[in-house]
């Protein structure tokens, strides 16, 4: 009987087979896991028995419940042919009626057209009635002058140059508000309080594969003796023992402490001192350009010596200048600022003491990081390289309070990257140094 589509799809039928088969997974499952006389698979198979005698029960009465279901479809068939009937009459009215609502449609689209086209009408007479007649007329035509009009050439060209002048000076005095860097050695010896050591003139960039040694390269050049005069400078600051180490920082990045650094200890390399540079710039390290066949970036420098990985004497290089020797800053270190900070450090300056006549050390920006405020306390001096008509006053004013904060003593400041122009009073007092440079001296050096 279950063969029987109509029988199967009973809902008494469908009902108790689902729960069979249920029961039969259960079954399935309970196997695995106990045995036959197990009274949980006891009460599974008594389970399965009880519905099966159930599904035969309602199977017995299939033939009763397929008659009922049959006479049920029966009545609901002749519902659905009454209603489908009135529906087929209900549209059969709507299109008799549709023919004069299209009628009616046309005649409003007909009308609207006409009151669109009356209303533009209507705006168009307004319109044309608000419109003035012109109250004037001609009373008689313009006769020509008897005598040519000519411009006051004088008058104009007055009010032109005071006017230039009004606006020339409003113009400088908003770009000189506006401007916050220093422009002029006295100037910057006001607003910072402290020395120049030099000025150091902007040349061309002499023969060098990163940044040129005026000193080495140009021995009579402007900028050669801007370098000797940093070097007179800082010797007259006390006694032997408490000018030889010195640092050379800026407030902000591309100043040019590295190239004044440089250039110093060159300066006191010809003067028979044996000087040393050491490199504590660890992020962005750059002298190891200067000497291409030298060294590499990743030669053992001052961040090796510092972690205890190599000695001092495998980390000094001497250059191919005679007395002059670098110590550059080494591999890259993850913690440079910690490095720095360290004991090691001052115990370095220490041993580089007992070599060397003068230490130098170039280190970072002061604003930019805080490397260069831990090794204020194991130098001697602090000086300030400042690039005018750049540098904010604020930055250097800033560099120059963390330095004081931090214990250590400013020497003074370099003004770097001047360019010298005839004409203007900032630095009519280094003009006059030009008669004491040769010919081929002034071409070299622009």
């Amino acid at each position: 009987m279950l063969q029987i589509g109509s029988v199967a799809a009973i809902p008494q039928v469908a009902a108790v087979r689902g729960q069979i088969a249920q029961a039969e997974a259960e079954l399935a499952a309970l196997k695995k896991r106990y045995l036959p006389l197990h009274p949980t698979y006891i009460k599974a198979v008594t389970t399965i028995q009880r519905l099966k005698e159930s599904l035969q029960e309602n199977l017995r009465e299939a033939g009763k419940i397929l008659p009922a279901q049959y006479a049920s479809l029966k009545d609901t068939e002749s519902k659905l042919n009454t209603a489908l009937i009135e529906q087929e009459k209900a549209a059969l009215d709507l299109s008799k009626l549709a023919i004069p609502y299209n009628v009616l449609q046309r005649d409003v689209q007909s009308d609207r057209a006409m009151y669109d086209s009356l209303v533009a009408r209507v705006r168009e007479t307004t319109i044309s009635e608000g419109i003035e007649k012109n109250p004037f007329h001609v009373v008689e035509e313009p006769m020509p002058s008897a005598f040519p009009v000519k411009p006051e050439k004088i008058k104009i060209l007055t009010t032109a140059f005071v006017l230039s002048l009004i606006v020339g000076g409003v113009l400088v005095i908003v770009l000189d508000s506006l401007d916050e860097s220093l422009h002029s050695v006295d100037q910057a010896e006001q607003f910072l309080g402290l020395p120049a050591l030099a000025i150091i003139p902007e040349e061309k960039k002499l023969n060098s594969a990163f940044m040129p040694i005026p000193v080495k390269d140009g021995q009579t050049s402007r900028q050669a003796e801007a370098f000797r005069t940093v070097r007179a400078s800082l010797s007259l600051l006390g006694g032997e023992s408490s000018r030889r180490v010195f640092l050379f920082a800026s407030a902000l990045p591309e100043e040019g402490k590295s190239f004044s650094s440089v250039n110093t200890a060159f300066a006191f390399s010809l003067e028979g001192l044996r000087t040393i540079v050491v490199e504590a710039d660890l992020r962005r390290p750059s002298l190891h350009k200067i000497f291409p066949g030298l060294v590499d970036r990743n030669a053992p420098g001052l961040s090796d010596f510092l972690a205890g990985n190599e000695t001092l004497d495998t980390v000094i290089r001497p250059s191919p200048i005679e007395n002059l020797s670098f110590l550059f800053a080494g591999r890259r270190s993850p913690n440079p600022a910690e490095l720095l900070a360290s004991k090691s450090f001052s115990l370095l300056i220490e041993a580089l003491l007992e070599r060397f006549d003068r230490v130098i050390c170039d280190s970072a920006p002061i604003n930019a990081v805080s490397d260069t405020l831990t090794l204020i306390t194991a130098v001697q001096h602090v000086c300030l390289v400042v690039r005018p008509e750049k540098t904010p006053k604020k930055a250097i004013a800033r560099a120059c309070h963390l330095v004081d904060k931090a214990g250590g003593k400013l020497a003074g400041f370099l003004l770097n990257r001047v360019k010298f122009k005839y004409g203007s009073g900032r630095y009519y007092y280094y003009y006059y140094g030009d008669k004491y440079y040769g010919k081929n001296d002034l071409e070299k050096t622009g």
